[in-house]
């Protein structure tokens, strides 16, 4: 992912990134055309790691095995360029085994290229390394029931651990409020029967992104995390510059700094308009399951009659097969009911939404109710609107 400075103020044009950043639209700015984005902010070298892992050491020294869960190719951390420093450690510490733990939650497993470029050539070939799968019931162990019911079932490799970290980084969240901190356990490593109880209170009309105290998801979260037990974590903050700060430890010490920092930065007012062309912002567009979150921000933003353009290139394509079912009406998923219910004007076309995507993801785009297209029409923004280059990683 190109890392590059905010584009808030470039005078005439402004780029919108897809294809998690490798690509980008130039999108002309004029009169009656007003660009809202993140706060940029100063950014830090990845080094900055090697401090926290040095405070890590006492805690890993002499132990037999450790699992080191990190977040999997729909988020941003730079994972293979974090993991050389803490193995410097483990290596230091005289940690007889690791093993690290990819968490894909209920996500799709990836084309290899994905892996490697995620954790890097060396760590697919000499690590080990497991890709963890919800469906698995071999591979997922009874850890406990949290308070609200949900019977917890987590990947063996790390219940079984001596130690276990995880590594990942914190954004909002339209499920959870904000990514990071319990994440990386449920719906990290987590059963699919775990992951699917503790989602249906999405079901929840005050559930949105920013929302975290009072939200019964993270409190579920929370719970299942204490019954791996996870020992420490470390939590990037970043933005599409790079990593802004780190915070690291016990994620019910760190986690709500961290939640502050996400806030300031990308926190925005809504204003409504007729036209809104939106983008996801880093990894948000890997598939059609992380561009929902576009989805939710664009319809504050877009007036009932309006039209939205929505950049969206899902290499991966919709992996999520049962909200087109939920949309034509037929075979039901709790969740993606509730997301068509919130977000229902947009496939009903009350709110008209054009999707600039590959080709060959538009027969399923056409099936959601979204009009695809191959390019940017020069007259979307003529009269005028607002656009949001990372309309995913923003809160409303």
């Amino acid at each position: 992912m190109e890392k590059r400075k905010n584009q808030n103020n470039r005078g005439d044009r402004v780029k919108v990134y897809y294809n998690s950043g490798r690509n980008f639209l130039e999108v002309p700015v004029h009169e009656g055309i007003e660009v809202i984005d993140y706060k940029p902010y100063p950014v830090k070298p990845v080094s900055v790691v090697e401090n926290a892992f040095k405070e890590l050491f006492p805690l890993v020294k002499g132990k037999n095995s450790v699992a080191v869960i990190v977040d999997d190719h729909t988020r941003p951390t730079p994972i293979k360029d974090i993991l050389p420093y803490l193995f410097n450690v483990l290596e230091v510490a005289r940690v007889k085994e690791r093993r690290i733990i990819v968490a894909f939650g209920t996500h799709n497993h990836p084309e290899e290229e994905y892996l490697v470029e995620k954790l890097g050539s060396d760590v697919i070939n000499n690590e080990i390394v497991i890709l963890h799968d919800a469906f698995d019931k071999k591979l997922n162990v009874y850890a406990g029931t949290t308070s609200l019911g949900n019977r917890v079932y987590l990947n063996k490799w790390a219940v079984n651990a001596d130690f276990k970290m995880g590594i990942g980084s914190v954004f909002s969240s339209e499920i959870a409020g904000f990514t990071g901190g319990p994440k990386i356990v449920l719906p990290g490593i987590a059963a699919d029967e775990t992951i699917e109880y503790n989602h249906a209170y999405f079901s929840h009309k005050d559930i949105k992104a920013g929302f975290y105290e009072g939200n019964p998801i993270p409190r579920d979260m929370a719970e299942a995390a204490r019954l791996l037990p996870i020992d420490w974590i470390l939590d990037l903050v970043m933005t599409p510059d790079g990593i802004i700060d780190i915070f690291y430890g016990d994620f019910e010490e760190f986690h709500p700094k961290a939640r502050a920092l996400v806030r300031e930065i990308y926190t925005v007012k809504v204003k409504k308009t007729r036209r809104l062309l939106i983008g996801c912002g880093m990894t948000e567009d890997v598939d059609f399951v992380q561009t929902v979150k576009a989805l939710f921000v664009a319809n504050e933003f877009c007036e009932l009659g309006g039209e939205i353009f929505l950049v969206a290139w899902c290499p991966l394509g919709l992996n999520w097969e049962e909200l087109v079912d939920t949309v034509h009406g037929g075979k039901v998923e709790e969740f993606a009911l509730a997301v068509y219910r919130r977000l229902k004007p947009l496939f009903t076309g009350d709110k008209r939404v054009y999707m600039f995507t590959k080709e060959e993801n538009f027969p399923w785009v056409k099936e959601i109710g979204f009009k695809p297209v191959s390019k940017l029409n020069s007259d979307f923004l003529s009269e005028g609107g607002i656009v949001l280059p990372n309309g995913a990683l923003l809160i409303v």
